[in-house]
């Protein structure tokens, strides 16, 4: 390989690790054992030379019409459709980007406010531990789910809450307790613990709640063998929120041997805002399911994701 070769591959394995993989400037220069400044300057080389073609879209007519869509079919009062770049990771991103903007856009402005968990809430709480906030929520913050088991900090809630609540100013509130209990018995004895009392209070107290949406069958896969037994597979899910499951016509699929550590659907139900949030990776009949189970309020989604659901019947 040519010097000239090692240096346009050394440009693109920089750019990938800054646009595909959302990594700093400092962790790069880490990584590759380079300084700060030469990281800027060769980013800077990629787009000169063509190796990375950034493109500025404002949400389009398109995306527009899409909520619009959305919003009357599904008695929805707001959200956001992001138009597909050409990277997914750069998609996923630009969703993450827009539940603080839907937040601070909320009026009247949430005082107790409900986070779940998943794979774009992740990417959410790696978002804004690397961005300078500098409008704050002077409101209460508490997880919608207990702790997973799975070394993905995507499902550990109280992480999620804390960087929320370090980042935003808001005041955290922890579930100490996993997500998935194996009897009734344990989960009765769990609630009647003063740490669950606390956060059963808040999510009836809830104004706000932010939850992942997601396919079914899910990676991981929530314990879902024992919770549920081939239940899910004969009542067809076709998605889920937070770690309920619902067919394609909205219906929660119940098991009496689910003793997950959850907000009730019923408190879920009385919220003012319930924004559902889903990747580029959401297939068409999960959001169709989501949607009519009424629960939703707002969502916040890919251009392409919502186009596929109103296709689908």
């Amino acid at each position: 390989m040519t010097n000239s070769n090692k240096k346009i591959q050394r440009l693109v394995e920089i750019a990938q690790l800054y646009y595909e993989q959302n990594l700093t400037q400092s962790e790069i220069s880490k990584r590759m054992g380079v300084s700060r400044p030469l990281v800027s300057r060769m980013l800077n080389e990629a787009k000169e030379l063509g190796i990375v073609n950034i493109q500025i879209r404002l949400p389009s007519e398109g995306s527009t019409g899409l909520l619009d869509e959305l919003r009357n079919k599904y008695n929805l009062r707001g959200g956001v459709i992001i138009p597909d770049a050409n990277v997914e990771n750069t998609t996923n991103l630009q969703i993450a980007a827009h539940i603080l903007d839907l937040l601070f856009g909320l009026s009247p402005a949430p005082l107790n406010i409900g986070l779940g968990w998943g794979y774009i809430l992740g990417i959410f709480t790696k978002y804004i531990e690397k961005t300078e906030i500098k409008q704050k929520i002077d409101a209460n913050i508490f997880p919608l789910i207990g702790n997973s088991s799975v070394s993905n900090r995507d499902y550990h809630s109280n992480e999620i809450i804390r960087v929320f609540a370090e980042k935003t100013g808001a005041t955290p509130f922890y579930l100490f307790a996993p997500a998935f209990l194996e009897t009734e018995q344990e989960k009765r004895l769990y609630e009647e613990s003063e740490s669950f009392k606390s956060i059963d209070n808040g999510w009836k107290q809830m104004d706000t709640a932010i939850i992942n949406l997601g396919n079914y069958p899910s990676v991981p896969d929530y314990a879902t063998a024992t919770r549920f037994g081939d239940l899910l597979s004969v009542r067809k899910a076709a998605g889920r929120m937070l770690c309920y499951y619902f067919e394609r016509n909205g219906v929660i699929i119940e098991s009496e041997s689910d003793h997950t550590i959850q907000v009730p659907i019923p408190q879920l139900a009385r919220c003012r805002n319930v924004i559902g949030i889903g990747s580029v990776a959401l297939q068409p009949k999960a959001l169709v399911g989501a949607l009519k189970t009424g629960l939703l309020t707002h969502i916040i989604t890919a251009e392409s994701v919502a186009k596929q659901a109103l296709e689908t019947t």
